[in-house]
């Protein structure tokens, strides 16, 4: 069990045996570059970064080791390099011009023979028009064809080339979708043309009336507050009159009920109260009041159970002028 674990740490670990050795290179930026890193010379690894510091506040020390059967050479360049779209880096070593005699170990390369990592963000947001037209897939091909072109990466030319083709391919697929657009675009602006002053009027309308909101602005602010106030009390009124209004609709049921059954009536007292209105009228020219005498009052109950009326007289007076002609 020991040696199974053992065995997959090696090779999850990526450990490798043998004897390195040690050297270091100045870069002005290394963002992106981590400890642990791949070193690569000719796309095959031969290493990893050991250490990362600041030198003099301005540039960057790297400390990388490279396997003991490798030379790197006084001339070396040492390049940050992007390994995939998702930001991981890694240490490229190429051969450059000049002394080729071997570096010692412990030795530094110097600024001038190293070189950033390129900006991913600036570079590939240029592109970003041309990446709206083509599925996920072919962005993720054609933004790793552009890296691999700036970072000076043969055999990757044919690729931008082939993704640009495939980008061509897709505009040409929509031929007729885009030329359905630009038809009817041509369509609505022949239209605004045709009515641009009554468009004009619109805008010159529309313009008054944000200048004048813009000018009330206060009273409006302020009329909007007392509205929402106002809203609050009629919601507080509702709900305190809310029970006296299911009541009284409710009864006005029951009135409507009671009037629809004693219909005949209802419909006699209707008709008679133009007349009766009428004499009450010529009883008041004397002034402002009514020229009655009160002879009697009688009170009439109905009988809830029969439905019949009984009159209870309360006041009577039979004799002088309220005594009946026949007396």
């Amino acid at each position: 069990m020991v040696l199974v674990l053992a065995g997959l740490v090696m090779v999850f670990s990526e450990y490798r045996s043998g004897a390195s050795e040690k050297y270091n290179a100045e870069f002005t930026d290394v963002s992106g570059l981590e400890s642990g890193d791949k070193v690569r010379i000719a796309g095959v690894e031969v290493g990893r970064v050991d250490r990362i510091a600041l030198a003099d506040g301005n540039t960057a020390a790297v400390r990388f080791s490279v396997a003991g059967n490798q030379v790197v050479h006084a001339s070396t360049e040492a390049m940050v390099r992007y390994e995939n779209l998702t930001g991981d880096r890694y240490l490229e070593l190429n051969r450059g011009e000049g002394d080729q005699s071997p570096l010692e170990a412990g030795g530094t390369l110097p600024i001038s023979q190293t070189s950033p990592a390129l900006d991913l963000d600036a570079l590939l947001g240029g592109f970003r028009p041309l990446f709206r037209a083509l599925d996920p897939g072919q962005v993720n091909q054609l933004s790793e064809s552009i890296v691999k072109v700036f970072q000076g990466e043969a055999g990757t030319v044919q690729d931008l080339l082939a993704s640009t083709s495939s980008l061509t391919q897709t505009l040409a697929d929509r031929d007729r979708l885009i030329g359905d657009i630009i038809t009817n675009l041509n369509g609505v602006l022949t239209t605004v043309a045709d009515n641009q002053s009554n468009v004009d009027s619109i805008v010159d309308d529309l313009q008054q009336l944000v200048s004048g909101l813009a000018t009330n602005s206060e009273p409006l602010a302020e009329s909007v507050s007392r509205l929402n106030d106002s809203s609050a009390n009629m919601t507080t009124l509702l709900s305190d009159v809310r029970p006296a209004l299911r009541e009284d609709v409710a009864q006005i049921d029951r009135v409507a009920t009671l009037i629809n059954e004693d219909e005949p009536f209802v419909e006699n007292v209707i008709n008679r109260l133009p007349s009766d209105f009428e004499k009450m009228g010529r009883l008041g020219v004397y002034g402002s009041f009514f020229q009655f005498y009160l002879c009697g009052v009688i009170v009439q109950v109905t009988n809830p159970v029969t439905g019949r009326g009984v009159y209870l007289p309360q006041y009577e007076q039979t004799t002088g002028r309220c005594a009946f002609p026949d007396e």
